[in-house]
């Protein structure tokens, strides 16, 4: 029964096979044989995770011989420090600098991505917000407010219930129709504007209002 909690370092990686060989200094640098890594599912749902070639990991050695084992997990050692110092939080930091963290204590979530995000949906999404926001513009409380910093590009149509109101400048297609900013229209009113606007034609003259109207539903 000798032997079998080891503390070790990764030395190779099979990425396919979801297994690693291990080095133990406390053995004569003897390299394990390959040894899979202990996942929370394998069947109908699956985890995947895999330590990096250097990282210091404890290995459960079975008693039927030196090359039967499994990895149950990494530990932190001096050298790589936990990334936070409290016990209500969860964090996963990636090597590219990308943060996942849940505060329990604040009961808040934070995504902090450092390239692009992918969201695949093959159904409807639905965000709901149940928080008020009572500081709303133009005197409105009670609603639920969403902030969002940076530009948004559709592809499809916006199906908007309520009003729409706009705290800068609303721009036609071209640019040469504007609502005035901090200006709140009613969906029949932004029709008038978007009916009757006109642009600039190559010849340097206006052209006619659009051929194809916005009609109310």
């Amino acid at each position: 029964m000798e032997n079998i909690i080891r503390i070790g370092i990764v030395t190779q990686v099979y990425d396919d096979r979801a297994t690693v060989r291990v080095q133990f200094p406390d053995d004569d640098e003897e390299v394990s044989w390959e040894f899979p890594v202990l996942q929370r599912k394998t069947l109908k749902d699956k985890d995947y995770w895999l330590p990096d070639i250097g990282e210091h990991v404890v290995v459960v050695m079975l008693p039927y011989g030196q090359e039967q084992g499994f990895v149950i997990g990494a530990i932190y050692s001096d050298a790589e420090k936990p990334p936070e110092g409290t016990r209500d939080k969860r964090v996963i930091v990636f090597e590219d600098g990308t943060r996942i963290e849940y505060d329990r204590k604040q009961s808040k979530l934070t995504l902090n991505l450092q390239k692009d995000a992918t969201i695949s949906i093959n159904n409807e999404l639905i965000l709901t917000s149940k928080t008020k926001n009572e500081e709303f513009q133009n005197g409105q409380t009670g609603m639920t407010s969403w902030t969002i910093s940076g530009n948004i590009v559709l592809e499809g149509e916006l199906l908007c219930t309520k009003n729409i109101t706009s705290m800068g400048v609303v721009l036609a297609q071209g640019g040469l129709q504007t609502i005035p900013s901090g200006k709140k229209m009613m969906v029949d009113e932004m029709m008038d504007v978007f009916n009757t606007h006109t642009h600039i034609g190559d010849d340097g003259g206006t052209t006619s209002e659009p051929n194809q109207q916005v009609l109310g539903g």
